[in-house]
């Protein structure tokens, strides 16, 4: 067996590779050594990275629940209508549409068809927003269903949040699914078990222990039991979204780093950052001992940018000067809720083994919508349905691919969840971003912005 994330010499592609899907919550573009933090600790996904791709421009959606859907259905958010982080809402929607007024709780335990009114919108807003679905449909022919129908095995293990149950996993075409909850971050109380939503032994008899350091046991035992027939699996990680938790021994270590005058220098999203690493690192150990390494396509995504903002009480009850921002996503703007490049700019890369040149970079913007058909490719699926992204498969060859445009549909107030934006889209191409805040000018006229992202990638200009 090789060394701890050593590369083999270059081989022909398998001609049908595993896959692993690692996704993680809320992490931004330069929250990783091997994208350029000095504070932050990630040395398992650091190893990884240089084995393969990395994306020097990847692009996700603003919050997760989008990107979750887009990875899933290789749709637009626009297409899919889900637009807002909503997977886990009591309310059952599946069409997007036009919001009618702000809702009651009364009014939200009925469907919004059912409450009786005018076209409203709040004194404080120019505009109605969109009202986001908050289920995933199944007759979406999902990535897993294609995986499935192409003799894949197929395992979901972690964070899901597209909707509960008949939209969890298990109607998404995945074989396995752990833990079979649908919350928008780790179920209560949180980061560490025991977890009492969480039906097994892992939920009731987990105390202490860091919830994807558990996950990832799961997924050894997937790898384990399908190491001899191909298998696609996610490892969709609850780290690092709020709740802000982590080992004290962790925090205490990231204190004695931190420097008063970086932008990131919050221990307590240090520790976490460490703890979803060392899952990760688990996972893939596992691959190399199953002898699985050279036969095995890894993706590695975040769903949207950091949070940029204070963390709340969890600086007091771990004595973190208050008002430390969980991440600083400088030099570029904004963080998670912004169209902003802060907010949808990501950290990414790929491996395809015999295929990807080790440490190698790719400037082509890529987006969530493209990583399905990019599997597709790689993995010779077959009865593929019509998918708004496309494959950069050629790209992660070493060849040149023309740039396309990517699209940032979200229409709702609220971006950087607490700093108001207007609902907007957003289109980039050829380091041009052009952001269109609907309503929001004069006589409520639509206000635009432009940046030149090529030289002026925080926008300020």
């Amino acid at each position: 067996m090789l060394p701890w994330g050593a590369q083999a010499a270059q081989a022909a592609p398998v001609e049908k590779p595993n896959v692993i899907f690692f996704l993680m919550d809320d992490l931004g573009w330069n929250d990783l050594g091997f994208t350029g933090s000095k504070f932050y600790e990630s040395p398992n996904i650091d190893r990884l990275s240089r084995r393969g791709v990395i994306f020097t421009r990847a692009y996700a959606a603003p919050i997760c629940s989008p990107s979750r859907a887009s990875i899933l259905t290789g749709l637009d958010p626009a297409r899919t209508g889900f637009t807002q982080p909503n997977g886990g809402d009591k309310l059952e929607v599946l069409k997007a549409c036009v919001q009618p007024r702000i809702y009651t709780e009364e009014e939200r335990r009925t469907h919004w068809q059912n409450i009786p009114g005018g076209m409203h919108a709040p004194p404080n807003q120019r505009a109605l927003q969109a009202v986001s679905v908050s289920r995933l449909s199944t007759e979406y022919p999902s990535i897993a269903k294609i995986f499935k129908a192409n003799g894949y095995r197929t395992g979901h293990f972690g964070k899901w949040h597209v909707g509960p149950s008949p939209y969890s996993p298990l109607e998404h075409g995945f074989d396995v699914h752990a833990p079979h909850l649908n919350t928008p971050g780790p179920p209560r109380p949180g980061h560490f078990g025991p977890w009492p939503d969480w039906e097994s032994e892992d939920g009731s008899q987990a105390a202490g222990k860091q919830i994807d350091n558990v996950l990832a046991q799961h997924a050894i035992k997937f790898i384990q039991e399908n190491k001899d027939r191909p298998f696609y699996m996610n490892f969709w990680t609850f780290g690092v979204h709020i709740p802000f938790q982590a080992k004290k021994e962790l925090i205490d270590y990231f204190k004695t780093k931190a420097d008063p005058k970086c932008g990131q220098r919050n221990p307590l999203y240090a520790a976490m950052i460490k703890h979803t690493d060392d899952a990760i690192g688990q996972v893939w150990q596992a691959v190399e001992e199953a002898g699985l390494a050279e036969k095995t396509v890894v993706v590695f995504y975040s769903d949207n940018g950091a949070v940029n903002w204070g963390m709340y009480g969890f600086c007091k009850q771990n004595g973190i000067p208050e008002g430390t921002p969980v991440s600083d996503n400088s030099p570029l703007r904004g963080g998670k809720g912004d169209v902003y490049e802060g907010g949808v700019r990501v950290p990414g890369f790929v491996i395809w083994p015999g295929v990807t040149k080790p440490g190698a970079k790719c400037d082509l913007p890529v987006n969530t919508r493209d990583l399905f058909p990019t599997l597709a490719e790689i993995c010779g699926l077959k009865g593929l349905p019509k998918l708004d992204g496309r494959s950069v498969a050629p790209a992660l060859a070493g060849r040149v691919m023309q740039e396309q445009p990517i699209f940032t549909y979200y229409p709702h107030y609220g971006g950087g969840w607490d700093k108001g934006n207007a609902p907007c889209t957003a289109v980039m191409l050829e380091g041009w971003k052009l952001i269109r805040f609907y309503f929001d000018g004069p006589d409520q006229k639509d206000r635009y912005e432009l940046y030149h992202l090529a030289n002026d990638p925080g926008e300020t200009t």
